[in-house]
C-alpha cells in the first residue's frame, strides 16, 4: 500500500465520529491513530484535507490538532500544516524517567488504601500471562496492570498526568516489549512482586518495585537505540 493510500485509509477511520462532540472525538481518534502507527512518525497532516474527509468545518479539527501539538504528538509546520512527532531517543528517555517516578508514587499511594477488588483486577491481568512458547504475549493485559495500579492511587491529578505520559510511551512499545522468554519472565515476576507489596500495604516497597520495573523498560529502549 502506498503512503498516500495509507493516509487516506487512516483518515477514513478517523472520519466515523459522533458529531455532538466534534473536537473531543476528533482529538481522540487522531491520538489513537498516532499511537497505533496508522499515522507514522513524520507523516504530514493537513487540517483542510482532514476536515474534508470527516465532513466538518476546520474549527474542531484545528482545536483537536492544537491539543495534540501541546501534548507532543505533533509538530507545527509552515502554512498551518502539522507533522507527526518523531519517535526519538531523547524524548523516549525523558518520558520513561517521568513515568518511573510518577508510577512509583502512584504505587505508594495505592498501597495505603488498597482494596480486594483492586487486588482481584490485578490478579486477572497476571493470570492472563502465559509463558508457554506458543502463547501470544498479552500486551493489553500487561498495560492494564499499570493503569489499575495508578488509578488505585485515588490521586486524580496524578492519574491525569500518568494517563498522558503512559499513552505517550506506548509509541515506544515496539522497542520495549517483552519479546523474549527472559523478558516475559521478568515482567511476570515484577508484577507478582508489586501486587504482593500492595496487598501487604508496603507502600515504600511498592514504590521501589514499580520504579525499578518501569526503568527496565527505559533500559530496553536504550539498548534498542544503541543496537
Amino acid at each position: 500500500m502506498t503512503g498516500e493510500a495509507q493516509t487516506t485509509d487512516a483518515l477514513g477511520r478517523v472520519a466515523a465520529i459522533d458529531r455532538s462532540t466534534l473536537a473531543e472525538e476528533i482529538y481522540r481518534r487522531l491520538r489513537r491513530a498516532v499511537l497505533s502507527g496508522d499515522f507514522a512518525a513524520g507523516e504530514r497532516i493537513q487540517p483542510d484535507r482532514l476536515a474534508g474527509v470527516i465532513g466538518v468545518s476546520r474549527t474542531p479539527v484545528r482545536e483537536a490538532l492544537q491539543r495534540l501539538l501541546a501534548e507532543g504528538y505533533l509538530e507545527q509546520e509552515a502554512r498551518h500544516a502539522f507533522r507527526v512527532a518523531p519517535v526519538d531517543y531523547k524524548s523516549g528517555r525523558e518520558l520513561f524517567a517521568i513515568r518511573a517516578s510518577l508510577e512509583g508514587l502512584a504505587a505508594r499511594e495505592a498501597a495505603h488504601h488498597f482494596t480486594e477488588e483492586t487486588a482481584e483486577a490485578l490478579q486477572r491481568t497476571i493470570d492472563a500471562i502465559d509463558l508457554s512458547p506458543s502463547a501470544e504475549w498479552p500486551e493489553r493485559a500487561v498495560g492494564e496492570f499499570h493503569r489499575i495500579v495508578y488509578r488505585a492511587s485515588g490521586n486524580r491529578h496524578l492519574i491525569n498526568l500518568l494517563d498522558r505520559v503512559f499513552e505517550q510511551t506506548l509509541r515506544y512499545r515496539f522497542l520495549t516489549r517483552s519479546d523474549t522468554p527472559q523478558r516475559q519472565r521478568e515482567t511476570l515476576d515484577d508484577h507478582i512482586a508489586i501486587l504482593k507489596a500492595l496487598r501487604e500495604g508496603r507502600g515504600a516497597d511498592a514504590e521501589q518495585l514499580m520504579r525499578s520495573h518501569v526503568l527496565v523498560l527505559a533500559r530496553r529502549f536504550e539498548e534498542a537505540n544503541n543496537s
